[in-house]
């Protein structure tokens, strides 16, 4: 298959480019499709773990492996791990796919984040609490994190799935047994629950600093300094809006908030 291998020769040269990411999407279904199936499966896994570590890499354009990804994903879902042939595959992979597409940079964000909750929707078919717990949670998680971004549709209404989806994730991640994934779900419930419209506001606001608080819990300086930078500015500006307790005390907390986070000088 003289495609793939022009294709792992180029993750292994560097030589990832816009024309390599267009060449792929057009050429790699239509090989795919050539293969008897049992060679198939294993050019995809194959392609799969490529395109796994191309949407993770600090190398090279972001975009660019981000679109080699996407190509690799679609081609692999659209020929060879469909949800009749290989459902816990097709899972994994639509929500590997999700994942990229929330994180493109080329293209609409409006449809990237579109397409990124349909492919975690479509994971949830294979990836359900009762067979996978834990990948169950990943996909709520970031299908929370997909409808709190989302530009399209009903701020409101994306909010509450979202607050659903983060709460749904909290069935499996626990303090004890998935101390980082708990904290960085809590993190994102709070910021959900500050910028929530539904509900009382003030409760909302003593929502989103309970989540905080929780997620300082696990997200120290010492351990987890960008994590705890980042949690540490949204209860500061949850302060600053809160509306129980004293004002001026309320202010004087989201001050020292920001204070103790800018002298640790985390960017």
């Amino acid at each position: 298959m003289c495609l793939y291998i022009h294709y792992v020769l180029c993750l292994v040269a560097g030589a990832i480019d816009e024309q390599f990411a267009q060449r792929l999407k057009e050429l790699l279904p239509n090989a795919l499709s050539k293969l008897k199936p049992e060679v198939a499966a294993d050019y995809a896994g194959n392609i799969g773990s490529f395109s796994n570590q191309l949407s993770d890499s600090t190398l090279g354009s972001k975009a660019v492996n981000l679109e080699v990804a996407i190509a690799g994903y679609e081609a692999i879902i659209a020929k060879v791990f469909t949800y009749s042939s290989f459902p816990e595959e097709w899972g994994k992979t639509q929500y590997n796919l999700g994942i990229a597409y929330a994180n493109r940079i080329r293209g609409e964000k409006a449809d990237n984040l579109e397409q990124a909750i349909l492919c975690f929707q479509d994971a949830l078919q294979v990836r359900n609490y009762e067979l996978y717990p834990k990948q169950w949670a990943d996909t709520q998680h970031n299908l929370g994190l997909a409808y709190c971004s989302r530009i399209r549709g009903n701020r409101l209404k994306n909010l509450e799935v979202a607050i659903e989806s983060f709460h749904q994730a909290l069935y499996v991640y626990t303090k004890e047994t998935c101390p980082f994934d708990w904290a960085e779900t809590q993190r994102d419930l709070g910021t959900a629950y500050f910028e929530r419209i539904q509900g009382d506001i003030s409760e909302n606001l003593e929502l989103a600093i309970l989540c905080c608080r929780n997620a300082l819990q696990i997200f120290s300086y010492e351990q987890f300094s960008t994590e705890w930078a980042d949690t540490q500015i949204n209860l500061g500006l949850a302060f600053l809006k809160r509306i129980n307790g004293d004002q001026s005390e309320n202010i004087e907390q989201a001050i020292w908030l920001f204070r103790i986070r800018g002298e640790n000088r985390i960017i």
